[in-house]
C-alpha cells in the first residue's frame, strides 16, 4: 500500500505556461478541475485491481492506455505498471509494431504483460488497423491470461470501454531527490546532477485515471530511475526510431493506399493475406516485409467495413 498522505505532499514543479495550461484544461473540464482540487487521489483503488488480476480473483488480464504528450514519462510508466502486473517483466515484451505484438502473445505463457510503445503512432504505422486489431485480441487475451499496456499521445482514436482504465500524464516534471539534494527537485534539470557519482534516489509522476470518458482521480507513480530494465528498452527504442525513418514508414498512409489497391479491377481476384501481399508486392516491389504485412491488414480491415 501507497501512503497517500505522503503522496498528497508532493508538489510537482510547473513552468508558468505549463501552468497556464493546466488552469486552461481545468476550467473546459469540470470533473478534471474536481479530481485537481480535491487532489483525489486513486492509487489504492487502482493497485488493488492489478493485485487482483495477479491473485485470480477477477479475470487475469488487463488491458491500459498510456496517453499524453511527449516528454512526460510515459513509457517509464508502461514500465512500472507492466512490473506491478508481472514482478518478473522484461524489456523483450515491449513491442513496436502491432503484428510483434500479436506474435508474442499467439507464442506466450499466460500470466505476462505485452506493452506497445507510441513509437508506431509516431510514424503513422497502421493506426486504424491496429485499434480494430486490439478490440479483435480482447478474447485471445482473456483465454491466454496475458495483458497489454499501450502508450500514445492521444486516445482520440480508442475505443475507451476496451479499456481497463485510461492513465493520462498531466506534469511533464520528473519529480524526485537526489543524493546531493534531498528536497523534490525536476531530476531532469538538477544543478546537483552532474557528475558520476549522482545517484537518483527518489523519482514520482503524476497521471490523471479516465473512466467513460470522464476523469476519476490521480494516480501517483514512483520510478526507477536508469533501471536495468529501461537500459535494455532504450537501444531498441532508437534502433526503432531509426529503422522507421529510413523505411519512411511515415510517407506510407495504409488506410489510403489500401482503398487504392482494393478499387484496383483484379484486386477482387486476391482475397487471402497471402494472395492481398502478392498483389502489394505487384503493384508496390519496394515496401519492406513490415509494411507488406500492415497493408495487407489493412486491406482486409478496409472490406470489412465495405461489406458492413
Amino acid at each position: 500500500m501507497v501512503n497517500i498522505d505522503y503522496l498528497r505532499k508532493l508538489r510537482f514543479y510547473k513552468t508558468p505556461l505549463e501552468q497556464a495550461f493546466l488552469n486552461s484544461k481545468a476550467e473546459e473540464c469540470e470533473d478534471f478541475a474536481r479530481i485537481l482540487i480535491n487532489n483525489r487521489i486513486m492509487n489504492d483503488a487502482i493497485d488493488e485491481e492489478i493485485r487482483s488480476k495477479i491473485r485470480g480473483e477477477i479475470e487475469n488480464f488487463l488491458v491500459i492506455l498510456i496517453t499524453g504528450d511527449p516528454g512526460t514519462i510515459k513509457s517509464s510508466v508502461m514500465m512500472q505498471l507492466s512490473k506491478k502486473i508481472q514482478p518478473e517483466f522484461k524489456a523483450w515484451q515491449i513491442s513496436f509494431l502491432m503484428e510483434e505484438m500479436k506474435e508474442k502473445i499467439n507464442n506466450s505463457q499466460p500470466l505476462l504483460v505485452f506493452p506497445l510503445d507510441e513509437q508506431i503512432f509516431q510514424h503513422g504505422i497502421g493506426i486504424m488497423r491496429l485499434i480494430h486489431e486490439i478490440q479483435n485480441m480482447l478474447e485471445t487475451l482473456r483465454i491466454r491470461q496475458n495483458s497489454i499496456i499501450i502508450c500514445c499521445v492521444t486516445p482520440k482514436y480508442f475505443d475507451e470501454a476496451v479499456f481497463n482504465f485510461i492513465l493520462e500524464t498531466i506534469d511533464k516534471c520528473l519529480l524526485g531527490t537526489c543524493n546531493k539534494n534531498p528536497k523534490k527537485h525536476e531530476i531532469r534539470t538538477c544543478q546537483y546532477c552532474d557528475g558520476k557519482d549522482h545517484e537518483i534516489k527518489e523519482a514520482w509522476v503524476r497521471l490523471a485515471i479516465k473512466k467513460g470518458g470522464k476523469y476519476m482521480g490521480l494516480y501517483y507513480q514512483e520510478i526507477e530511475w536508469n533501471s536495468e530494465l529501461w537500459k535494455e528498452y532504450m537501444p531498441r527504442k532508437l534502433d526503432f526510431a531509426k529503422k522507421s525513418t529510413n523505411q519512411d514508414y511515415a510517407r506510407l498512409d495504409f488506410e489510403k493506399k489500401a482503398n487504392e489497391l482494393m478499387n484496383l479491377p483484379e484486386a477482387e481476384e486476391y482475397k487471402n493475406l497471402k494472395q492481398l501481399k502478392l498483389l502489394i508486392e505487384k503493384k508496390i516491389p519496394n515496401l519492406t516485409s513490415e509494411e507488406k504485412e500492415l497493408l495487407a491488414q489493412q486491406i482486409k480491415i478496409n472490406r470489412r467495413r465495405t461489406e458492413g
